[in-house]
């Protein structure tokens, strides 16, 4: 059996599954990192000696330390993508480097599921990132804006007393209270911008009609109103962390 961990802005994700190459997940979930130390028991009836390997897909590997302390001794030493195991895809950036890990693990799962259609990927996390793969599997690039969690963020800073708010469609665009007004102003903002987003890549790439994908937390809450996404896949990323280990050790 294999343990395999995503270790996002804001979440830390995890599933087991039983063997290589399998897509089918034993147990999976979800834990914020601002809670981790609730959340994280979960982990401890871990038996540590049923795993074969754990897989690790990373965008902060700077809170790992804090995660090894929640988990059981014995586990197998992780291995991290993109430094331990190759994620097999050519990647057209112009500087390979700054691509962030999920980006390339979405863009890899994307290709499974599109095939020679190719595909574009919107992942709803605490950024919005927009990842376009070509027919051929190629990772093309895309775009970045703010997400849910971010917008928030970033309001906090100049509006004192800002209400906690919910990714969900409002109940009403005329807000008359500063969490409706919020509400109508952030949903219409995002669905807004990523509409705006699909069409405009679409009309510069080489190829038509690519699979549009949803994923990430907030992906049930937005990707509804945007009608050029064709499918939601909430577990997108994981599925190209299980993908690319798999081809790493088949190579």
């Amino acid at each position: 059996m294999y343990l395999a961990l995503l270790l996002g802005n804001t979440t830390v994700r995890y599933a087991t599954f039983d063997k290589a190459g399998d897509l089918r997940f034993r147990t999976l979930g979800r834990m914020a990192w601002k809670s981790l130390e609730v959340e994280a028991k979960l982990l401890v009836d871990i038996d540590s000696g049923a795993f074969q390997a754990v897989l690790v897909g990373s965008v902060r590997d700077d809170l790992f330390a804090e995660l090894c302390s929640y988990l059981p001794p014995g586990l197998p030493t992780p291995l991290f993508a993109g430094r331990d195991f190759e994620i097999v895809i050519e990647n057209e950036y112009e500087r390979s480097e700054e691509v962030g890990t999920d980006r390339l693990l979405n863009s890899l799962a994307a290709h499974r599921r599109a095939g020679t259609r190719g595909a574009i990927v919107v992942d709803f996390g605490t950024a919005i990132s927009i990842s376009v793969v070509s027919p051929q599997g190629s990772f093309l690039g895309g775009a970045i804006a703010a997400g849910m969690p971010a917008l928030l963020s970033g309001l906090s800073l100049v509006t004192p007393r800002l209400p906690a708010l919910a990714p969900v469609v409002p109940e009403k665009w005329l807000g008359r209270s500063t969490v409706d007004a919020l509400q109508a102003g952030l949903f219409s903002q995002i669905v807004g911008g990523v509409s705006r987003l699909l069409v405009d890549l679409q009309a510069e790439l080489k190829f038509s009609d690519p699979l549009v994908l949803a994923t990430g937390g907030d992906a049930n809450a937005f990707a509804p109103s945007i009608s050029a996404i064709a499918e939601t896949v909430p577990n997108l990323t994981m599925e190209g962390l299980l993908l690319a280990y798999d081809r790493y050790r088949s190579s």
